[in-house]
């Protein structure tokens, strides 16, 4: 009988420090996926920003905008999908 209760009492004090190790890494990834969701939310308002720009820029300019925007929204893709992967 006490070799089962030590049994138990071991597979329990090992699950409950793997339990600590993963909240943990649960709390450190939720930092990373805030700082994460707000790059890609100030990307998103900066991206708004450049098409209402190119709403008042010349050709030329509206040009080089939208190459900015173009960019900027690849960075933002690429943020949703490194979200998505944490969710």
């Amino acid at each position: 009988m006490t070799e089962i209760r030590e049994t138990v009492t071991r597979l329990a004090q090992e699950l409950r420090q793997e339990w600590d190790e993963l909240k943990v890494r649960a709390h450190l990834a939720r930092a990373e996926l805030r700082d994460e969701w707000e790059q890609v939310e100030q990307r998103v308002e900066k991206l708004e920003a450049k098409a209402r720009e190119i709403g008042a820029a010349s050709r030329e300019a509206a040009e080089d905008i939208g190459a900015a925007a173009s960019l900027l929204g690849e960075q933002i893709r690429e943020g949703l999908r490194n979200l998505r992967k944490h969710l």
